[in-house]
């Protein structure tokens, strides 16, 4: 083995309300579960993926972003 990542879900803050549910903005097909403090909305598949590598928003690249969880109606 020449390299090993622990996976880690990401914590989220709480959850918000959302009037308008988007598609992920990185897989772009599922529908997103997840939503950071910069507004941007990801599946938890894709965001649990990207936040392993980098500690950013994907989208917008902001530092220190918080998650919260999609409430739907």
């Amino acid at each position: 083995i020449t390299s090993y990542m622990i996976k880690q879900k990401i914590k989220s803050k709480g959850s918000k309300d959302v009037d308008n549910t988007e598609n992920c903005a990185i897989c772009l097909h599922k529908q997103s579960e997840i939503i950071t403090d910069c507004n941007h909305q990801f599946c938890e598949e894709c965001i649990n993926n990207w936040h392993m590598l980098k500690e950013n928003c994907p989208y917008c690249r902001k530092n220190n972003i918080d998650f919260f969880e999609i409430n739907r109606d």
